[in-house]
């Protein structure tokens, strides 16, 4: 996607659900199995475009299958900028809408957005076997195909576990606390730097607005089985911390037409700046 240097106020926030209300907290899962039972089968989670005005349409697609202890996490990402995407769980169960947007820029940012998403509690990133491990390490590349394998029954322990850090906005569940999948939140963040955004665009973390910029959130509900297709792609994410991708190279314009009052002027300065040669 190529740099967008004005925004469109007017870009369209999708609601995935239910109407505007504060993310759901662990309490949520009090009432569920504490072996873990509920969560069986697979998952999938339709994806809306947020912010299509910066964003354009992305095409990204996940699963999430539990099969015995193996716990399995599939995400397609297409048309997306080159960039550090941080995507995760978390324990909402809605996607932000317009009415999220409370400065009025015509954008939903990280902090607006998690009104509706809340807090992680799933990190998809380089180990999904607890919360530490992989840690900071998402996908770089602008179209990606991530596929993860981990112990449920080590992803349920840490979970249930005590959370040693509450300052930030990745949370355990707590002892004697069940977990869920359905009915969850997916996002993905992370735009280039490259791409425009406004002083209104809000962060988190100390990292940048264009590292936490949301592109696209989506709902897991069950479904019969994933896509044999799908689980036969061929695992092609570059994962790395912030600011490790590659940057995006500068185009070499097309030489403009010649100025038939001054012959060659124009052609000149275009292979004097990007073709290596030419007088001034």
């Amino acid at each position: 996607m190529k740099p967008i240097s004005k925004i469109v106020l007017l870009s369209f926030v999708i609601s995935c659900g239910k109407a505007p209300e504060m993310a759901k907290s662990t309490s949520s899962f009090t009432t569920l199995p504490l072996d873990g039972s509920n969560v069986d089968g697979a998952y999938h989670a339709e994806f809306i475009t947020l912010n299509t005005g910066i964003n354009g349409f992305l095409t990204p697609a996940a699963f999430v299958e539990r099969k015995d202890d193996e716990f399995k996490v599939y995400v397609k990402m297409n048309k997306s900028t080159q960039g550090w995407h941080q995507q995760d769980i978390y324990l909402g169960e809605r996607c932000p809408t317009a009415t999220d947007d409370t400065n009025g820029d015509g954008l939903i940012d990280v902090v607006e957005g998690k009104k509706a998403w809340g807090n992680i509690f799933i990190p998809l990133d380089g180990d999904i076997n607890s919360q530490n491990e992989g840690q900071n390490l998402y996908p770089t590349r602008s179209e990606y195909y991530y596929h993860r394998s981990a112990s449920f029954s080590k992803i349920f322990s840490d979970l249930q576990s005590v959370d040693q850090d509450e300052t930030d906005n990745i949370v355990k569940l707590g002892p004697n606390t069940g977990m869920a999948i359905e009915n969850k939140v997916i996002v993905i963040l992370g735009v280039n730097d490259s791409v425009f955004l406004p002083s209104t665009v809000a962060t988190l973390n100390n990292l940048s607005p264009h590292n936490t910029f949301p592109i696209v959130c989506g709902l897991f509900v069950k479904t019969e089985k994933i896509p044999t297709d799908f689980i036969r792609r061929t695992t092609s994410d570059s994962l790395g911390l912030p600011g490790t991708f590659a940057p995006v190279p500068t185009p070499i314009p097309t030489p403009p037409i010649e100025d038939n009052s001054i012959p060659g002027r124009f052609r000149n300065w275009w292979r004097r700046n990007w073709g290596g040669g030419g007088n001034p």
